[in-house]
């Protein structure tokens, strides 16, 4: 995970109003990027959580991926949504995106 990129994404996200909130990584010593705000959580894949209200009261949240081509998958959370649910709903879109990834790539990074 590339520290200069990696702040550079999230410049770009918190400029739009953005909020990170979990950073996904292989390599948990990330303390140049993730704040005491914001959970590291060990992965097979390097990828940055972000999340922002909507105008409904529910929360957007946005899995951007940190390698290869630039992609994010995108989920919405109910604004009564309890933590074990949002953790759950959060974890498909990881799988979501490790399977869309390991398509795209040709092979099994994550194995």
């Amino acid at each position: 995970m590339s520290s200069e990129n990696t702040a550079a994404i999230i410049e770009q996200y918190v400029r739009n109003g953005w909020r990170l909130r979990r950073v996904l990584a292989i390599d948990t010593d990330v303390s140049e990027i993730a704040d005491d705000d914001v959970q590291v959580i060990a992965a097979p894949f390097d990828g940055l959580w972000f999340s922002r209200k909507r105008h409904d009261g529910s929360e957007t949240w946005e899995l951007r991926r940190l390698f290869g081509t630039p992609f994010a998958l995108l989920t919405v959370v109910n604004d009564d949504a309890n933590e074990a649910e949002v953790d759950e709903i959060l974890a498909e879109v990881e799988r979501n995106m490790a399977a869309t990834s390991i398509k795209a790539s040709g092979k099994n990074k994550f194995a």
